[in-house]
């Protein structure tokens, strides 16, 4: 990792921008919204080119870096969102040791049968439980 001076020609306030982005990425990870915001608000005081020198990132980092302003707001929130409701969403994959499978290869087919072409034998399996849940008997 590079690391140059930091620049007579920025305030205070950009020193230490310069100064706290370097030691972050020292020490840490950095957060990439607050880091464009920070890159940004260098690029009023200092060009890419000399950021680029003073900063653990190439041009080409620092140019991406800033696209991420361009991405709508809330975005990050509907990600979060869209992940967790897919998350949820996803199958589940059970697997079962029976001492008699027969019976319950036999529930699997004729549930299976009795349904549209596609139907699937967890699907079936599905109908048989909620079924079940809905007599509430048990032998």
């Amino acid at each position: 990792m590079r690391m140059a001076s930091v620049s007579k020609s920025l305030t205070g306030s950009g020193r230490a921008k310069v100064l706290s982005i370097n030691l972050n990425e020292l020490k840490g990870q950095s957060l990439p919204q607050l880091l464009a915001e920070l890159i940004h608000d260098l690029s009023k005081e200092a060009t890419l080119d000399d950021l680029e020198t003073q900063l653990p990132y190439s041009l080409s980092e620092l140019k991406d870096s800033l696209e991420i302003l361009k991405l709508p707001d809330g975005l990050d929130a509907w990600l979060e969102e869209e992940a967790e409701r897919q998350e949820k969403e996803r199958p589940i994959i059970l697997s079962f040791v029976v001492d008699d499978a027969e019976p319950v290869e036999r529930a699997l087919e004729e549930a299976s049968a009795r349904q549209p072409a596609g139907f699937t034998r967890g699907r079936a399996l599905v109908e048989i439980a909620r079924a079940y849940l809905e007599r509430g008997e048990v032998r």
